[in-house]
C-alpha cells in the first residue's frame, strides 16, 4: 500500500464532470388518416401531430405502405403536419409515421388504411391540360385551352358528361371535342375502353392587366353502374399581359458626342455625323446616353428604336451597327471615359438607312430597326433598376447627318421603348464545367481541339438564341479559377454574356482561396462572397442559386445557415415555378455519383413545390424524371433534375446508371435552352454545330 504524502494530497484538485442529460425521445400527440377507406385514385389524407419535450427541431418520413421505403421525407416535422397520397392499387395498407429529433432520438406511429376498387371496375379517367400560345394575352384578349380525356379501363365505357374549369363556368359552351379520328362529338358522350377525346376552348379573360388565372380542368363521368369515375388534370397558368411605352429624349449637350478615329472627343457639335464625317474625312463612334429610364426591373421589351431628325440631305450609301453599353447604369461621357473605353453588349443590330432628303424629317426613314434584343441584355442584367442611364453607340462606314442636342434640342435623338411585364416567357441556355485552364495543352489560342476546350464553340451557339439569361452552374474556369484565367479563357467565350449571367461557384472556383477570382470577375452578379447564394424573379419564375461547396459557407445541411436561407427566402416568394441550381448533382450516372450532401435543399425545395434542379460536376448531360429527395419517382409533386456538365471543359462517359434516369450522353457539348413560361417550360439540349446528340420535352408547374 502506497501513501501519499499529506501535502501531495492537499496539493490535488478533482475535476468533477457532470452527468449528461439523457436526449428525451420526442412524441408523436396524434396520427390518423382522414378516410379509413378511399377508392383507387382518390386521395388519402394524413394527419400527425408531433413534439419534443426539449424544444428541438423535428424531422419525419411517411411510408404509406410499410415497405421501408417513406415515399415523403420532411425535414421540418413541426410545421408540416399532412400529407396526402393517391394509391394507385386496391388493398390494405399500414402507414408508418417515424420522427426523429435533432439528436437522432425516434419514435413512430402506425395506421391502417384501406383502399377499394372502383366501383363499377372502371379506372378513374385520366385528364391532362395544356393550352397553346400564347398563354399570356393582352387584355380582354382570348387563348385556346385544351383537354385530353382518356379511359384507361380495358372494360367498362366512361359517360362523360361535363367539363368544368374554376373560371370558366362550363367548358363545353366554349369549345369542340372531337374523337381519334377527327369527328366531333357532344356531351354527353360515351368513352370506350381505351378510347380518347381531346377538347379545345376558347377562353377570355376580361380581368386587369397583370392578372393571372389558374385553370384545374374537372371532367364528370359515371361509368355503367352510375359510379363515380371523373378526373382532374393538371393546373396551367394564363396571364394577361401589362404594357407599357417608354421614351426619352437626349437632354444634355454631353449626352450625345462623337469619338474620331483619332481619339479626338467632341460633345458639343451641332450635328451627328453618322459615322463618317466628310469635312474631317473620318470616321467616328457616335455615342447617346439617355438618362432615368424608366423600364421596370424583369420587363421584357418587345420593341425599342432611335428615332432621328435628318439635319442635311445625305444619299451615301451607308451600313451602321448598333450596340449598347453592357452595364447596369451608364455615366456620363467624358474625355477620359469616352464610348470606345466603355464595354459594349455582345448583342447587335445592323441598319443599312434609306437616303435622307428632307431637312427636318423624323419618319420611320430615321429610325433604327428593332434595339429590343441589344437593350434586353442590359435591362435584364441582375443589377438594372428603373431610372438607371443607358448608352447606345454607332459605327459603321457611309454617312447620315443627324440633328444633335446642340443643333436643335427639340429634334434630338430619342428613344422609344415599348414593353411588357408580369407572366412573361423567357429563354435562358444553362451549362456548367465551362472554361479550360489557359495553360492546358489543349487551349489552342482559345478555340480549342475537337474534344476538350470547346467553351467558344458553346458560346458561340448561344449567340443565336434570343436570350434572356444565362445560368452558369460552377466550375466556370479551370483549374483553380485565378482572376487573370477568367480574363484568359472565360472571358474570351462565355464572357460575351456576362451582363446576362446569373452565376453559381464550382469547386474549382474555390481552389483559389475564397473564390476570390470568380467573385471579382462576376462582381455582384455572384452574391454575398461569403455567402455565393442568392436568388431572383425571371419572368414569373422564382430562380434561387446555391453554393454547393458546403465547407465554404458553413455546410448545406438541416439548420445550416444557408438551409434556412433557403427555407425563409421560399417561404417569402411563393410562385408557381421555381428552379434552383448548384454545381454538385444530388444523382448523378456520371463519375462522382449522387451526392447525399444535398437532401436537405431537395427537401426544401419539394416541401415548397419546385420544379426544376440544374447541376453539373460531372462532364456529361443527363435528365431525371420527376423524384423526391430520396430519389423515389414522383410524377405529381417530384423535381426534375438535369445535369449540364457540357460547357466545354471535356466530356465523360456513364459510370452506373441511376434509377429515374431518362436521358444521358457522355460525348456532345452543349448547353440546355429552357424556356419558362407562366405555369409551364420546355427544355431543350442544343448540341454544338455537328452534335449528334439532342434532347427536348416540357412540363407544367406543380
Amino acid at each position: 500500500m502506497v501513501v501519499l504524502p499529506a501535502a501531495l494530497l492537499l496539493g490535488c484538485t478533482e475535476t468533477v464532470r457532470p452527468m449528461p442529460t439523457p436526449n428525451t425521445p420526442p412524441r408523436i400527440d396524434s396520427f390518423f388518416s382522414l378516410q379509413a377507406s378511399v377508392q383507387v385514385g382518390q386521395e388519402m389524407i394524413y394527419s400527425w401531430s408531433a413534439s419534443d419535450p426539449e424544444g428541438q427541431s423535428l424531422s419525419c418520413s411517411l411510408d404509406v405502405d410499410s415497405d421501408g421505403t417513406a415515399e415523403y421525407a420532411l425535414s421540418d416535422c413541426g410545421s408540416v403536419a399532412q400529407r396526402s397520397h393517391i394509391y394507385a392499387n386496391e388493398g390494405s395498407f399500414v402507414a408508418t409515421l417515424l420522427v426523429k429529433d435533432a439528436l437522432g432520438a425516434s419514435v413512430s406511429a402506425t395506421v391502417s388504411v384501406s383502399v377499394q376498387p372502383i366501383e363499377g371496375g372502371v379506372s378513374r379517367l385520366e385528364v391532362v391540360g395544356t393550352t397553346s400560345t400564347p398563354s399570356l394575352v393582352e387584355p380582354g384578349g382570348a387563348f385556346l385551352f385544351s383537354a385530353e380525356v382518356t379511359n384507361p379501363s380495358g372494360a367498362d365505357v366512361a359517360t362523360v358528361t361535363g367539363i368544368d374549369d374554376a373560371y370558366v363556368a362550363s367548358l363545353a359552351v366554349n369549345g369542340q371535342c372531337e374523337d381519334g379520328g377527327g369527328v366531333a362529338v357532344a356531351l354527353p358522350y360515351d368513352l370506350d375502353p381505351g378510347g380518347a377525346i381531346s377538347c379545345t376552348f376558347e377562353v377570355e379573360h376580361t380581368g386587369n392587366a397583370g392578372d393571372s388565372f389558374a385553370h384545374r380542368v374537372t371532367v364528370s363521368a359515371i361509368d355503367d353502374d352510375g359510379a363515380d369515375v371523373g378526373g382532374i388534370s393538371n393546373t396551367v397558368s394564363v396571364g394577361i399581359e401589362q404594357a407599357g411605352t417608354f421614351e426619352a429624349v437626349i437632354s444634355a449637350p454631353s449626352h450625345d458626342v462623337e469619338e474620331r478615329d483619332n481619339g479626338s472627343f467632341v460633345s458639343t457639335s451641332d450635328d451627328l455625323e453618322l459615322t463618317f464625317d466628310p469635312t474631317l474625312a473620318t470616321n467616328q463612334i457616335i455615342g447617346l446616353r439617355f438618362v432615368n429610364i424608366g423600364i421596370p426591373t424583369g420587363a421584357t421589351i418587345t420593341n425599342a428604336y432611335v428615332q432621328f431628325t435628318v439635319d442635311g440631305v445625305s444619299t451615301d450609301a451607308t451600313s451602321l451597327t448598333i450596340q449598347a453599353e453592357a452595364v447596369d447604369n451608364a455615366s456620363a461621357f467624358n474625355s477620359s471615359n469616352r464610348p470606345s473605353s466603355r464595354t459594349w453588349t455582345s448583342s447587335s443590330v445592323s441598319w443599312t438607312p434609306e437616303v435622307w432628303l428632307n431637312v427636318a424629317e423624323a419618319g420611320p426613314a430615321q429610325r433604327t430597326p428593332n434595339l429590343a434584343a441589344v437593350l434586353r441584355e442590359v435591362v435584364h442584367r441582375p443589377g438594372w433598376q428603373p431610372g438607371n442611364a443607358l448608352a447606345i453607340f454607332i459605327t459603321g462606314t457611309g454617312h447620315r447627318e443627324a440633328v444633335s442636342f446642340d443643333g436643335d434640342p427639340a429634334g434630338a435623338p430619342r428613344l422609344v421603348v415599348e414593353y411588357t411585364t408580369d407572366a412573361q416567357s423567357v429563354t435562358v441556355a444553362a451549362a456548367g464545367d465551362i472554361s479550360c485552364d489557359p495553360s492546358s495543352t489543349s487551349f489552342n489560342g482559345g478555340d480549342g481541339t475537337a474534344t476538350s476546350c470547346r467553351m467558344k464553340a458553346v458560346a458561340e451557339l448561344m449567340q443565336g438564341m434570343d436570350l434572356d439569361a444565362v445560368f452558369t452552374l460552377g466550375d466556370n474556369q479551370y483549374e483553380d479559377g485565378t482572376l487573370d484565367k477568367f480574363m484568359a479563357s472565360y472571358d474570351l467565350s462565355w464572357g460575351r454574356f456576362k451582363g446576362m449571367t446569373y452565376p453559381a461557384p464550382g469547386n474549382h472556383e474555390y481552389y483559389t482561396s475564397g473564390a476570390t477570382g470568380y467573385y471579382d470577375y462576376f462582381g455582384s452578379a455572384a452574391g454575398d462572397r461569403s455567402k455565393g447564394y442568392y436568388s431572383f424573379d425571371l419572368g414569373s419564375w422564382h430562380i434561387v442559386v446555391l453554393n454547393s461547396d458546403c465547407s465554404r459557407v458553413g455546410g448545406c445541411g438541416v439548420g445550416s445557415a444557408q438551409e434556412q436561407w433557403l427555407r425563409a427566402d421560399l417561404a417569402a416568394n411563393p410562385t408557381a415555378c421555381t428552379l434552383a441550381y448548384w454545381h454538385h448533382p444530388r444523382f448523378s450516372s456520371g463519375m462522382h455519383g449522387n451526392h447525399s450532401e444535398y437532401v436537405p435543399f431537395w427537401e426544401v425545395l419539394y416541401e415548397h413545390g419546385a420544379e426544376l434542379v440544374l447541376t453539373s460536376h460531372d462532364h456529361n448531360y443527363e435528365r431525371f424524371a420527376p423524384q423526391d429527395a430520396s430519389g423515389v419517382a414522383d410524377s405529381s409533386r417530384g423535381i426534375r433534375q438535369f445535369v449540364v456538365g457540357t460547357g466545354g471543359k471535356s466530356l465523360r462517359s456513364l459510370a452506373a446508371l441511376q434509377p429515374n434516369s431518362e436521358v444521358f450522353d457522355g460525348d456532345t457539348f452543349g448547353v440546355l435552352k429552357l424556356t419558362l413560361h407562366p405555369g409551364s417550360y420546355d427544355w431543350e439540349f442544343v448540341p454544338e454545330p455537328g452534335g449528334g446528340f439532342s434532347d427536348a420535352g416540357s412540363g407544367v408547374c406543380h
